[in-house]
């Protein structure tokens, strides 16, 4: 099995990382255009870096431009022992035996959804392939973000889960020790909680965890 036959032929082909820094989880901010009005305030999404695979670029070669563009960052891909699927029916799988991967490494996990863009009538659905990666920074590099993404953040494995059950406030984060590295200013009432590939890695943690028990 090939990743693309994970979807329909004209499914989006992308790319996520899960960065470990410093014992902690870094994720890029959404820009500022796409934060949304809640009852309790301005929610900020945070998502792995990443983005799409260019024409005849390779899915690996693809994150590691990412992490280059919007963090400033050289990354080496870690090697997992397994490659999980996630479905957005609920589905965590096991695909390491069936699925051919091109080239090392292979994706620590992959996540494929329809998502759905603008309000009724024009509302429009996607499909996506999502191939996410790992990989670890050294201790004594410094993250900062690029023209892509406003701001960087790191934050504990802990926080991830409480932030996808609640959207927590940037300040309250802060305060628990996470880390923030910003172009401009944001206020420390923003409220952050994950999207995209951080959400799907809180997914494959409870995966995880459900397998030590």
């Amino acid at each position: 099995m090939r990743i693309e036959e994970l979807g329909p032929p004209d499914a989006d082909h992308s790319t996520g990382l899960i960065l470990h820094w410093r014992r902690q989880l870094l994720f890029a901010v959404l820009p500022v255009d796409q934060w949304h009005d809640t009852a309790e305030g301005k929610l900020a999404h945070i998502m792995g870096i990443g983005g799409h695979v260019e024409a005849g670029e390779g899915w690996g070669e693809a994150v590691r431009r990412e992490a280059q563009e919007e963090a400033g960052l050289a990354v080496d891909l870690l090697s997992p022992a397994e490659t999980w699927l996630l479905r957005d029916d609920g589905t965590v799988q096991d695909i390491t035996p069936a699925l051919t991967w091109p080239d090392a490494p292979r994706p620590l996990f992959i996540w494929c959804a329809v998502l759905r863009f603008d309000a009724p009538p024009d509302e429009q659905e996607r499909h996506f392939i999502n191939a996410v990666f790992e990989a670890t920074l050294p201790d004594d590099v410094e993250p900062h973000p690029a023209a892509e993404v406003p701001a960087l953040l790191a934050l504990s494995e802990a926080q991830l889960r409480q932030a996808a059950v609640h959207p927590i406030s940037l300040g309250t984060l802060l305060k628990g020790g996470a880390r923030i590295w910003t172009s401009s200013p944001i206020p420390r009432t923003t409220l952050t909680a994950p999207l995209g590939t951080a959400q799907w890695y809180n997914v494959w943690l409870q995966k995880r965890d459900a397998a030590l028990l």
